[in-house]
């Protein structure tokens, strides 16, 4: 058992959170009474930095498999429909990740890590090869 003021570890409880959270369709309401806890402790795991990184493991973790696939239509529709649009945001989003001189770009107002961008690309282009 935990000391106070000590963490407990996450637990099965948290993942199975995580995944309900993942799947979405559900209120926070619902998972919590899914659990049986109160919904406000759904709301303090979540800010946990404990939970939140391990949570965003797994939306990577869930989302590498299809990156491949969305990639492909993208490139797909855009042949497919002469679509200029879809070509541009293509072209753009190939640019952005080659630039070796900006260290930070903005996306959605938040300051995205090109550094680690890079890294998981290249991690996810291992994957891919090896599979």
């Amino acid at each position: 058992m935990a000391k106070k003021g000590e963490r407990k570890l996450l637990d099965t409880r948290h993942r199975k959170v995580m995944l309900m959270l993942l799947e979405g369709g559900r209120t926070m309401q619902q998972i919590a009474d899914e659990i049986g806890v109160n919904r406000t402790t759904i709301y303090t795991w979540i800010g946990r930095p404990d939970f939140k990184r391990e949570y965003n493991n797994m939306v990577i973790s869930e989302t590498k498999s299809q990156l491949s696939d969305v990639l492909q239509s993208m490139v797909d529709a855009a042949v497919e429909d002469r679509s200029a649009a879809a070509a541009k945001i293509i072209l753009e989003a190939n640019e952005v990740l080659g630039k070796k001189e900006d260290s930070k770009i903005e996306v959605h107002n938040n300051t995205v890590d090109v550094t680690e961008l890079r890294a998981r690309i290249e991690e996810f282009q291992a994957e891919k090869n090896e599979g």
